[in-house]
C-alpha cells in the first residue's frame, strides 16, 4: 500500500491552482497567461496558510485588492475538497475497506494509545470514533467523535 496524501501533496495543490486560476483569470479579466497564473498559485498554496489574504500577499505582483483575496479565500474549502477527492482515488486504488460499524479500535491520540468504537466511516478513508475516555457523548451538546485515518487504526478484541 502506498502512503496516505498529504493535503499539501502536489496532486491535491494541482487540482486546486487549476480551478482558482481560472477565477484568478477572470478578475484579471484575460485568460492569455493562464497558465502563468497556475504556476503562480501552485507557488503560493505550497508555501502560504490557506486564508485569502496570505495568498494575496504571495501574489503582490497581481496588485491584489479585496475582490481577489475573496476569491482566494476559497482556497480553502477547496482545498479540502481536492484533498478529499485525491483520497478518494488512494482508498479505491490500494483497495481499503473501512472497519466495521461498532468496531473497537485503539488509535494514537496526541501520544497515547485510545480505544473507542466507530460510529461512522468516510469514503475518503476516515472513520468516526467514539472514545468515551475523551469525554465523547452520544447524544445532546457536546464532542461526539473524533475521525481518524484507517490506516491509522488498529482493531482490538472486545
Amino acid at each position: 500500500m502506498n502512503k496516505r496524501p498529504k493535503l499539501n501533496d502536489d496532486a491535491v495543490i494541482a487540482l486546486v491552482s487549476n480551478e482558482l486560476a481560472i477565477n484568478v483569470a477572470d478578475w484579471i479579466g484575460s485568460t492569455d497567461d493562464i497558465d502563468q497564473i497556475e504556476s503562480d498559485l501552485k507557488k503560493a498554496l505550497k508555501y502560504s496558510s490557506l486564508d485569502g489574504y496570505d495568498l494575496a500577499k504571495r501574489l503582490d505582483y497581481y496588485d491584489p485588492d479585496t475582490e481577489l483575496v475573496n476569491i482566494l479565500d476559497e482556497a480553502d474549502s477547496m482545498m479540502y475538497s481536492a484533498y478529499n477527492i485525491i483520497c478518494r482515488k488512494w482508498v479505491s486504488d490500494n483497495g481499503l475497506v473501512g472497519p466495521e460499524i461498532g468496531a473497537s479500535v485503539s488509535f494514537t491520540f496526541y501520544g497515547k494509545r485510545i480505544e473507542g468504537e466507530v460510529v461512522n466511516n468516510y469514503d475518503y478513508g476516515q472513520s468516526s470514533v467514539f472514545c468515551e475516555s475523551l469525554g465523547h457523548v452520544r447524544e445532546g451538546f457536546g464532542t461526539h467523535s473524533v475521525v481518524v485515518n484507517w490506516d491509522d487504526l488498529t482493531e482490538v478484541a472486545k
